[in-house]
């Protein structure tokens, strides 16, 4: 009795650890004091730029 009951316990945790979803953490970077090219003036602006992203590149 206490085996299978330890079976069925195992097989149930192992069934329902996949019914929820996985969500991957995002990879944060912040580059601080940053010189940006706009695309269209000739000047560089100073900025602070937050990249997010899950880093899977």
């Amino acid at each position: 009795m206490n085996l299978k009951y330890s079976f069925l316990v195992s097989m149930l945790f192992l069934l329902s650890s996949g019914l929820f979803p996985y969500e991957q953490q995002k990879l944060i970077t912040l580059s601080t004091n940053v010189h940006v090219f706009d695309g269209t003036s000739d000047d560089l602006i100073k900025a602070d730029v937050l990249i997010e992203g899950r880093g899977d590149l």
